[in-house]
């Protein structure tokens, strides 16, 4: 079963869209690229580069290599033979390591964690990229929050838990990457909170938007994006697993809908 859904997303004219927000919020677990930070990866050439290695080792055609939906990507990799996985880590490693140099912030992003920070409001990030680039970031958005702010302020405090795809949990083994539950529910278990007090935010519905459905989170929310973000496994999911409870079309739309949530509870008391 999943939560309740606003079909056509939030918008300023939406009625009280905070109330699909669980009533007790106790975290919000964060993808990071196309979320926290502005597309800056080539999902198109990731794809291909990575199903030709796959192609390479006749785990598909070559006419396939073109298609933007012949599955996902991690779960090719995990079938290559030693030698392709070295490859294929050697492109994504690349990838995403110009991805933190091209490194631009969300509008909205600052402000966003300033508030939920001031509520109490646990943040954690799960991210199909790994936990090194996530520690990037948030260097940088330290850096970046100093900015934004005239003189001194109040420092953010850290994402924790931070899940890349290369994260282990407590008996050493690989935390599987979204779309499966099991990161989310990881940090579940570290918060000790049940996963109905807690929201997911990301750009991908394939993605972060099933993973969240799958693990019986509170509300699921998409923010919207007319870039590609594709990780090429959509077309095999199920269609209702990608629905989000509501979309966004900025982070500072989440925060109205934080703070509309805050002075409803407020008044109901």
């Amino acid at each position: 079963k999943f939560p309740p859904r606003l079909a056509c997303g939030f918008h300023s004219t939406s009625r009280y869209p905070s109330s699909l927000l669980p009533r007790q919020l106790e975290g919000i677990i964060f993808d990071m690229d196309g979320t926290l930070v502005k597309h800056c990866i080539d999902f198109d050439d990731m794809r291909k580069r990575i199903y030709s290695i796959a192609a390479d080792e006749g785990l598909l055609s070559r006419e396939d290599v073109e298609s933007t939906n012949n599955g996902d990507l991690l779960e090719y990799i995990d079938r290559l033979s030693s030698q392709g996985q070295q490859r294929a880590t050697d492109v994504l490693d690349e990838i995403q390591a110009k991805a933190i140099v091209d490194m631009e912030f969300m509008d909205g992003l600052v402000d966003l964690l300033h508030h939920v920070d001031k509520k109490g409001i646990r943040r954690a990030i799960l991210t199909r990229n790994v936990e090194k680039s996530a520690n990037e970031m948030y260097k940088k958005l330290i850096v970046h929050a100093q900015e934004q702010t005239s003189g001194p302020g109040p420092t953010l405090t850290p994402f924790f838990p931070v899940i890349g795809r290369d994260s282990k949990n407590s008996h050493g083994e690989t935390i599987h990457p979204k779309p499966s539950p099991d990161g989310i529910q990881f940090v579940c278990d570290h918060w000790k909170c049940d996963v109905s007090k807690v929201v997911m935010v990301g750009d991908s519905a394939a993605d972060d938007i099933v993973a969240a459905n799958r693990a019986g989170c509170g509300a699921s929310i998409l923010l919207l994006s007319d870039q590609d973000n594709s990780s090429g496994g959509e077309d095999r999911l199920d269609k209702q697993q990608q629905q989000p409870t509501l979309s966004i079309s900025s982070l500072s739309e989440l925060k109205v809908m934080l703070e509309d949530r805050d002075f409803r509870l407020q008044t109901a008391l």
